[in-house]
């Protein structure tokens, strides 16, 4: 038994080394898809984003060298037990993406790096695509570790403070989603 343990162990640590390692930084400018209408009368079909940073874990540096939004829900579970203020560093860059609709482009591809691993035609974002919202899965594990009181009075501040700080974007987003992916509607208002 403490071999399997001394095992689990190892694999657990490893997978979180991997994790955090994959942790990156990434600047430029998405692109964009305009619509149908739109393109033709410009004759462009998509548009660039505006100059954005991005501080992100990504699922593999060498092949996917570029943020995705669904993933990103996944990877700040664990990162959030590890370092709190990556974790909320991490989401406040994604939150700084929301467009006035709300909308969150599902992939940044953003610098030569990882322009230079995507095909052309999968680089434009479509406006009318989103991802479910999984950054929520970590709000709402900080919350339900906040009622158990698994938290310091400081921490339960951070926390409280951080959310107050993006609530206006985080509903903005939901909202957005709800509104325009009626087939996966989470929640309702």
């Amino acid at each position: 038994m403490n071999k399997v343990d001394l095992e689990s162990k190892y694999v657990g640590k490893t997978a979180i080394a991997n994790l955090l390692g994959g942790i990156g930084y990434f600047y430029g400018q998405s692109r964009i898809m305009l619509p149908k209408d739109i393109s033709q009368i410009y004759g462009r079909k998509s548009i660039s984003y505006w100059p954005a940073a991005l501080y992100t874990a990504v699922p593999s540096r060498s092949y996917f060298p570029r943020g995705f939004l669904w993933d990103e829900g996944f990877h700040q579970l664990l990162i959030w037990r590890w370092d709190i203020d990556i974790c909320f560093d991490v989401i406040s860059h994604w939150l700084d993406l929301i467009n006035v609709d709300g909308w969150i482009p599902r992939e940044q591809i953003l610098g030569a790096e990882a322009l230079s691993k995507v095909p052309e035609e999968f680089v434009p974002q479509h406006p009318s695509n989103g991802n479910p919202p999984t950054l929520f899965l970590i709000l709402h594990d900080l919350l339900s570790n906040m009622k158990l009181g698994k938290f310091s009075d400081e921490e339960m501040d951070k926390i409280s403070s951080f959310i107050g700080r993006a609530y206006i974007r985080l509903v903005a987003w939901l909202q957005w989603f709800n509104n325009t992916q009626s087939d996966f509607v989470l929640w309702s208002g």
